[in-house]
């Protein structure tokens, strides 16, 4: 998103989205890869005039992968338009929510970073799943 602002408008943002096919990947690295070729589907203003555009670039394509911030306008369009598509939260959101939760959990700075470290390269070396069994296997708080 990109934040805009005029004399005469409120702030708005300019939502963006970026298309590309598998086949247009090239490997780059062990964990990353190159892309190609995409297209990229942008609107200024109000998401549900994003929404046609963007179908209109994917109408043809099968296995739909949509990686973004969770936002929950995204989330449920996706779900409602695409629903046997995969949804992927990005890594910075992800670590984000995982530095959010580590504030509340962890009172201790030192001890909060490393594992904050720890779980990042969890998601960036192993898989997602592995990263919420960790956290729902740390011991429950009791906050009264």
């Amino acid at each position: 998103m990109y934040p805009t602002k005029s004399k005469e408008e409120p702030w708005k943002e300019v939502k963006l989205g970026r298309l590309f096919k598998k086949s247009d990947l090239l490997p780059f690295s062990e964990n990353s890869n190159f892309i190609t070729k995409s297209t990229y589907v942008a609107h200024l203003g109000e998401a549900k005039d994003l929404f046609p555009k963007f179908e209109y670039g994917v109408e043809s394509l099968k296995n739909l992968v949509f990686l973004n911030d969770g936002g929950p306008w995204i989330w449920k369009w996706v779900e409602s338009s695409f629903p046997n598509s995969v949804q992927i939260l990005d890594y910075y959101h992800a670590k984000e929510h995982l530095c959010e939760f580590a504030k509340n959990y962890f009172k201790e700075e030192e001890q909060r970073k490393k594992w904050v470290e720890w779980q990042c390269g969890t998601l960036l070396e192993r898989t997602p799943e592995e990263a919420v069994e960790e956290i729902r296997s740390l011991p429950h708080q009791d906050k009264t």
